[in-house]
């Protein structure tokens, strides 16, 4: 016996609510679950349904059963369908969005709260150290004026020139080494820790001496610069005649290295003597040499001290100082400007968080009306699918059924059953205007560019070095 049809109409849905998708029926299980083939041959051997049967029996269950099946399909996409317009309309919450809309203008309130307190906090900062940079200018321009200068300062061989100056340093330590250490009682060591001192007065206390008073000499005041050129004068002097003290030193030493009875604590008083009597006369080619050595490395190291600086006394240092005062504007510009973008940052970063979700949000709707609209383009081709289905189902019967009998069949088995064509006609599914979504996605972007506006405008208030220092206290860049 045929199992109840009726109680598998339900079982397996012609459509997945889940995936959205149109679900075949499985024609051969079906037949073979329900022993429709079984049916058929046996009502065949007894010559049922007779010839002028109407259609009953197995095949009008075959009919009900597909009928029933395409409007449970129907029934199940018209359901989905409903529930895609409700989620559609729930997305054009007013209530919802305007909490989105809320939440928007908050933002943008807090944000020029918070851009005009930053820039009223590092206006009045930067306001105070611009006054140092004009005070600075000021000051430079008047030693400028005093001085006649009208060229810029030249200090570029700052740093090479130190270098310079070690390098002398260490090689006049090792030329006066090698020459004093055969006069040293105590060698090469005792002659590097005696030229080590010596070389210090040469380069590092007279050259620095020198370089300072030839730098004084070209003071604008012919006073003070016949008086640092006098100094200057006598720092020569002194120099010379220390490096010559030196060579007669030398002499001295010698002259004890070789007779052993001499009193080596005397060295001092026979180098006086030696340079009493002669400053020039040396004994030695060495000790002359030593001598001019120690001079020479005096007059090159010395150029290198005044080459330190700029020629003109105080006039690197007035321009170091202006730069020095300078550079901290800007890197409290630079500080300030930072602090105004970390906060706009702050904010864009909110708006664009709101942005995102409602941009998902619009995502999601704009799925769910595709969706929608694909199903119910494909119903139609679908449902008819119901039409192949019943005739399959009747053939199969027909089929088997005229092969068992031996009378005539009725008329209907050479007609073709149509299924009811209500089930062919789909489903309304109206789509809502996205009208909400679309207007609190303008507001968004709206406020997104009027921040950004915001964040320019206040960024007018913090003036650059070079437009400060070009217009009065309250020039903002716009009015530059």
């Amino acid at each position: 016996m045929a199992k109840n049809l009726e109680t598998v109409w339900d079982n397996k849905p012609g459509f997945d609510p889940v995936g959205g998708k149109f679900i075949k029926l499985d024609l051969d299980l079906w037949l073979k679950e329900q022993d429709i083939l079984k049916e058929a041959e046996a009502d065949g051997r007894q010559n049922k349904p007779a010839a002028n049967e109407p259609l009953a029996g197995t095949p009008s269950k075959i009919i009900t059963w597909v009928n029933q099946r395409g409007r449970i399909c129907r029934q199940n996409v018209g359901g989905w369908l409903n529930d895609l317009e409700r989620n559609l309309t729930d997305m054009e919450d007013h209530e919802g969005l305007k909490v989105q809309v809320d939440q928007v203008e908050e933002t943008l309130n807090d944000a020029e709260l918070d851009l005009e307190g930053k820039v009223r906090e590092q206006r009045g900062r930067l306001a105070v150290q611009l006054d140092a940079v004009r005070q600075a200018k000021l000051d430079y321009e008047a030693f400028r004026s005093e001085s006649g200068l009208r060229r810029l300062p030249d200090y570029s061989g700052r740093k090479t020139a130190l270098r310079y100056i070690i390098f002398f340093f260490c090689l006049e330590l090792i030329l006066n080494a090698t020459s004093l250490m055969d006069a040293n009682p105590f060698g090469l060591v005792g002659a590097i820790v005696q030229m080590a001192l010596i070389c210090a007065v040469n380069i590092l206390i007279m050259g620095w001496c020198m370089g300072g008073l030839l730098r004084l000499a070209h003071h604008v005041k012919p006073i003070k610069s016949w008086f640092f050129g006098f100094l200057a004068c006598v720092v020569v002097v002194l120099v010379a005649g220390f490096n010559m003290a030196v060579g007669h030193f030398r002499d001295s030493m010698q002259a004890i290295l070789d007779d052993p009875s001499a009193d080596i604590f005397a060295v001092g008083s026979d180098t006086f003597v030696r340079f009493a009597e002669g400053p020039v006369a040396f004994e030695s080619f060495q000790s002359a040499l030593l001598a001019l050595l120690g001079f020479l490395f005096f007059c090159v190291s010395a150029w290198k001290w005044l080459s330190r600086d700029d020629r003109y006394p105080e006039y690197g240092q007035k321009h170091r100082q202006l730069q020095e005062i300078q550079d901290d504007y800007r890197t409290r510009f630079e500080s300030a400007e930072n602090q105004l973008n970390d906060v706009f940052k702050k904010y864009e970063a909110k708006l664009e968080d709101i942005r995102h979700k409602l941009r998902a949000q619009q995502t999601r709707w704009k799925e769910h009306r595709v969706k929608g609209n694909a199903v119910v383009a494909d119903f139609s081709t679908n449902l008819k699918q119901y039409q192949h289905d019943l005739n399959q189902l009747l053939g199969a019967y027909i089929s088997a059924n005229l092969k068992a009998r031996t009378e005539p069949p009725p008329a209907w088995f050479s007609e073709t059953v149509e299924v009811d064509q209500e089930i062919l006609i789909p489903p309304d599914f109206t789509v809502p205007e996205q009208t909400s979504l679309g207007d609190v996605a303008g507001r968004i972007d709206k406020a997104i560019k009027d921040l950004q506006k915001m964040f320019k405008e206040h960024r007018k208030e913090f003036p650059t070095l070079e437009e400060a220092m070009g217009y009065h206290a309250g020039a903002t860049r716009e009015a530059a």
